[in-house]
């Protein structure tokens, strides 16, 4: 993790408008490292961007205009939903249309990628593809997967690779099939579009228990345990991913958003983030998912920050902190005795900020974007967010 005087320009313009570099050391000879101040666009979200619009200009005018707005608050890299559920916000020979920008005749609507690309572009911010691998839908209805090819043929052909479950239909990461599909569909993205990099979340295997990956684990006659074995799957396809990446340009960058709970990415998700961070080959930053405040009764802001710290002191890969935006001035149904912090309080996310500071962390990434953009539901707390930050600078 690299320290940087400047960090305090970073939050300068937080949730106002911001920008930064490192330090100007031999110009002509060192390449700036840029910032990182970034923001996730879900799918939900291009959603509510396409239902919005009304003809194609529109659209454009439309992204452009939420561009705009977070770049005002500082933000330079946009994580974008463009495959949320094996499916595509872009034009694809190996996926169907998404469902939320498709056509009555299952035609993709609007190419997001590729404008949200353009429009970017216009304001020299960065695209990063944003890919749930295998996730195919967040509920058990098969007859709602419509045109893709794909999942019928594996239904047949190898329907252990198909994982279902009360509220998840999900490829299993123990099937190289599964694993060559994944590739193709990051290299079809690579093949078409100028993204800025490859970003995974924290969706990796979708059960910790059951015998649905049995028939994977008995062929490889391997003496490891079942959950070395699954976590070998899912390390498997993250180096592969990451390979495929720089073979591609060594300065596309591949990303993951874990949990912010480190047991439970190496227990339940088989994620092992010790070695994703400990060894070359496996992704170019951790964005742990931080969105908790410094009262949660078992998983407080400060210390998980610095476990975090602890895990990454030594590493190369990139540490960004995943930051809570659409907490602010609401409930925290999960943080026990420390539900009401959010309301109660209008600076617990400045006071992050300032921790930050504390530890020399440069990078963050706000979650989500339509909470910086929507004027109706930026709350109260949340503009005296930003003049605490604000302060917090000044002061620095």
């Amino acid at each position: 993790m690299r320290k940087s005087f400047l960090f305090i320009i970073v939050f300068i313009f937080l949730l106002s408008s911001c920008s930064s570099q490192t330090p100007q050391v031999e110009e002509h000879l060192v390449e700036k490292e840029e910032t990182i101040a970034a923001t996730w666009i879900t799918y939900n979200e291009i959603e509510e961007i396409v239902v919005s619009s009304t003809s194609d200009i529109s659209l454009n005018e439309t992204v452009y205009n939420k561009l705009t707005v977070l770049k005002s608050y500082g933000i330079n890299t946009i994580f974008l939903h463009t495959r949320a559920f094996d499916d595509a916000f872009y034009k694809s020979d190996m996926f169907p249309a998404s469902e939320y920008c498709r056509n009555d005749n299952h035609s993709l609507k609007y190419d997001m990628l590729d404008i949200f690309i353009a429009e970017a572009k216009k304001l020299q911010m960065k695209i990063h593809a944003w890919i749930n691998p295998y996730r195919i839908r967040n509920d058990n209805k098969t007859d709602r997967i419509i045109d893709n090819e794909f999942y019928n043929d594996l239904c047949k052909s190898e329907p252990e690779a198909i994982v279902t479950g009360d509220s998840f239909i999900y490829y299993n990461p123990a099937s190289l099939t599964v694993q060559k599909h994944i590739l193709d569909g990051v290299r079809e993205i690579l093949d078409s579009y100028n993204v800025a990099g490859i970003h995974f979340d924290d969706y990796f295997y979708p059960l910790s228990y059951g015998d649905f990956d049995n028939a994977y684990y008995q062929k490889t006659n391997t003496k490891i345990s079942i959950e070395d074995f699954r976590r070998s799957c899912i390390n498997n396809l993250i180096s592969s991913v990451y390979s495929l990446v720089k073979r591609y340009d060594k300065r596309l960058i591949f990303s993951i958003s874990p949990s912010a709970n480190i047991d439970e990415n190496f227990n339940d998700y088989f994620a092992d983030i010790y070695q994703w961070v400990s060894d070359d080959g496996y992704a170019d930053w951790i964005i742990p998912q931080i969105y908790f405040g410094f009262q949660h009764e078992t998983m407080p802001f400060a210390e998980v920050l610095n476990k975090w710290l602890q895990l990454c002191e030594n590493s190369s890969v990139k540490l960004i902190i995943g930051l809570s935006v659409y907490k602010c001035g609401n409930v925290d149904e999960y943080a026990g005795s420390g539900k009401d912090e959010w309301m109660e309080n209008s600076n617990i996310l400045s006071e992050q900020i300032r921790m930050l500071f504390d530890f020399n962390l440069s990078d963050y990434a706000l979650y989500s974007s339509s909470f910086l953009y929507k004027s109706n539901i930026i709350n109260e707390n949340l503009e005296i967010e930003k003049e605490n930050i604000e302060k917090i600078i000044n002061k620095t």
